[in-house]
């Protein structure tokens, strides 16, 4: 598709997304917006009218699924747009009750002081790794419980939006193994390098299965994972 150059009046910004609908819409402008189509250009291209590719952007319309694939093969989002698009599927009522429940019955998270851990080294993908567009990497980290608390049934969890044109795309929630006080543990996540050049990071912290973060107050930024995307790179797997 050929990037057109907007016309009329200019598009209204859109509000601060709060879920994952608004999210999905929102990076569906910004991937418009990055290739320079206009909403009519792009809305034709699609498939679909600009009044629906507008509500769509706005939060306020979810596209059927092969409508999806189509709005993230004209924007060259090689599938972000895709997984944004599934991500956003609602929640049942019945499936909210459970979570709910779940949540309800879940043991307190209990903070023990002696609970503690310390970033040991990249084991893969150092900082700054040059990444081309689009890429699919393990990022692996050691880290070594360095308290008295075993860790059991933890997860790591990604901290922020899980994706987006400019971010890297990794799942919420990956389960790590269990840690003896003392032991050192592997971390790794699958992560998505955008389609976009640029520096950027990820950031992960320790959680339970309800999302709950177990150094709430400790490491800030908690383990990253920070990667270049050159566009003149070909996937290391190629």
């Amino acid at each position: 598709m050929t990037p057109s150059r907007p016309r009329g009046r200019p598009e209204a910004p859109l509000s601060p997304p709060t879920t994952p609908l608004e999210q999905y819409g929102a990076a569906v402008r910004q991937y418009r917006h990055l290739h320079g189509h206009s909403p009519a250009a792009a809305a034709d291209a699609c498939g679909c009218t600009r009044s629906a590719l507008s509500q769509i952007e706005t939060g306020k319309l979810r596209p059927g699924a092969d409508l999806a694939q189509a709005i993230d093969d004209v924007l060259g989002a090689d599938g972000l747009l895709v997984d944004l698009y599934h991500a956003s599927r609602p929640v049942s009522r019945r499936e909210k009750e459970r979570l709910e429940q779940a949540r309800a019955d879940a043991p307190p998270l209990v903070l023990d002081p002696a609970d503690a851990s310390d970033w040991v080294c990249d084991v893969t993908v150092p900082d700054g790794t040059l990444m081309a567009p689009g890429e699919t990497f393990v990022k692996t980290w050691r880290v070594r419980n360095a308290g008295t608390v075993a860790w059991e049934g933890r997860y790591i969890m990604r901290q922020g939006p899980l994706a987006g044109p400019t971010l890297i795309a990794t799942k919420r929630l990956t389960p790590v193994a269990d840690t003896q006080p003392g032991d050192t543990l592997d971390v790794s996540v699958i992560c998505r390098a955008p389609r976009i050049p640029g520096t950027m990071t990820a950031r992960f912290k320790f959680a339970d299965r309800w999302e709950r973060l177990y150094f709430p107050n400790s490491m800030p930024d908690g383990i990253i994972a920070t990667i270049t995307v050159d566009e003149n790179r070909t996937p290391r797997d190629a």
